[in-house]
């Protein structure tokens, strides 16, 4: 298998020896550049040693250009991978930001959010057409939405933000706190512009049906929820950047 080599949607970046696979959104231009080059492991990210430079880091270059990243390296700024996984190099995983925010969301945020898993499964997005951030939840135990005065169970939720990293970061920790102390948490005190929500669908098992993880009805497959499965990250739902009616 080549080193470079697309699938989808999705470069990825082969590293078979150390067991890594990073990866970026496809573009065809990217494409043939990263194809160009020869990416080697260093530490938790891939670097071109002809380059000198870091894939995120390049990544954000192309997108930003490069007076994008001067301008960061003079104000004191890195490139943060949202997801804390630093073969994720998704343009939508990656946002400049200072340093020392970088460092506090790495001790705070970033160890909270793996705590969490069996409660949820919480991140956020950056936009690269729109510039705006999304946060998006996958519950993973019953989580209640109440909604003009009706309660509805809910499976997943993505919220809207503005282009402002530190407020979305502290939405997102807000959530992940009040959950871990009361069990949910009060949407109205977040600050995001809209929201959406997917509602739980409630199925009777057959009996064969209770030790499995994956049923199907009518075509479709449904995963189900217990104590050895999750759900895991939510992408993004981009049907909220241009809905009006979204809330």
């Amino acid at each position: 298998m080549e080193e470079v080599y697309r699938s989808g949607d999705t470069i990825y970046i082969n590293k078979p020896k150390a067991n890594k696979l990073a990866y970026t959104e496809y573009n065809e231009e990217l494409f043939k550049l990263l194809k160009s080059y020869t990416w080697s492991i260093n530490g938790d990210y891939l670097r071109s040693g002809k380059l000198n430079k870091y894939l995120h880091r390049y990544v954000m270059e192309f997108y930003y250009g490069e007076e994008s990243i001067k301008e960061a390296d003079e104000r004191g700024f890195v490139v943060d991978h949202i997801d804390n996984n630093g073969f994720n190099c998704r343009i939508s995983n990656l946002c400049f930001i200072p340093n020392d925010l970088n460092k506090a969301k790495g001790l705070t945020f970033d160890k909270r959010r793996r705590e969490m898993v069996d409660d949820l499964t919480l991140t956020f997005y950056k936009d690269f057409k729109t510039g705006q951030f999304q946060i998006t939840i996958s519950f993973n135990k019953e989580f209640v939405y109440v909604h003009e005065g009706k309660v509805i169970q809910v499976d997943r939720a993505y919220y809207l933000y503005e282009n402002d990293f530190e407020l979305v970061l502290n939405d997102a920790s807000k959530i992940l706190q009040q959950v871990q102390k009361n069990g949910e948490f009060d949407e109205t005190k977040l600050s995001h512009q809209k929201m959406l929500y997917v509602p739980s669908t409630y199925i009777e098992l057959k009996e064969s049906e209770k030790e499995g993880s994956i049923i199907e009805r009518n075509g479709k497959h449904y995963l189900i929820l217990n104590d050895k499965v999750r759900l895991g990250k939510t992408p993004l739902n981009l049907d909220i950047f241009n809905n009006t009616d979204v809330e």
